[in-house]
């Protein structure tokens, strides 16, 4: 439930914000250091969006019910300038509109959709991801977390064999005579998009 949620996720931050306002709003999936955000290939002013982890409803939240979960979301928030206050100030506008954003967010669940998103909990919290190796690369960087809740609207052995997929490919590469053979793996690239299925 949590993919559906980061790509939900990542399409209101891209609505959110003019390509002007954010250049990149995409995935992160490396640790969650600065170190290795340094390593991600973005352009800036960027949204990094990563998922945490996520539990039970302990009581409080939005939503309570055997189908919900808790998901931990995250949003790295990484701005550009050769100016350490002006891009220090600039990633906490930033974040500061994304925190907004996301207490001001009402989710619309399509009829019909396999999971429905409830705002996120009150407890958005914002901080200041200071690094002296960010910050030699002229990055200023903030970290958005919170929980949002999400329930299933299909069964749960529905949604297991919606979020998963088995793809088998065969290619056969020409022989060319005069390519020495190489034990060096092919590269492939291979790219999927899930969206959930709608009622028509």
């Amino acid at each position: 439930m949590s993919v559906l949620l980061m790509e939900t996720v990542k399409g209101f931050m891209r609505q959110t914000f003019t390509p002007q306002e954010v250049v990149d709003v995409t995935f992160y999936g490396g640790q969650f250091s600065a170190d290795e955000v340094v390593m991600a290939g973005f352009n800036c002013p960027a949204i990094l969006i990563a998922g945490l982890g996520w539990m039970r409803p302990r009581g409080g939240e939005r939503m309570a019910g055997r189908n919900v979960r808790v998901c931990h979301m995250a949003a790295f928030v990484v701005t550009k300038d050769a100016d350490r206050a002006d891009r220090m100030l600039a990633a906490q506008r930033l974040a500061e509109r994304v925190d907004l954003a996301l207490t001001t967010w009402v989710p619309t669940n399509a009829p019909g959709a396999v999971l429905e998103v409830a705002s996120p909990e009150e407890d958005v919290r914002c901080e200041n991801v200071y690094n002296r190796k960010i910050d030699a690369k002229g990055l200023a960087l903030w970290l958005v977390s919170w929980r949002q809740c999400v329930r299933a609207t299909v069964p749960l052995p529905q949604l297991y064999e919606l979020l998963g997929i088995d793809i088998t490919s065969t290619s056969v590469m020409p022989h060319q005579a005069d390519q020495a053979a190489s034990d060096e793996p092919v590269p492939v690239t291979h790219e999927l998009v899930f969206q959930p299925p709608t009622n028509n």
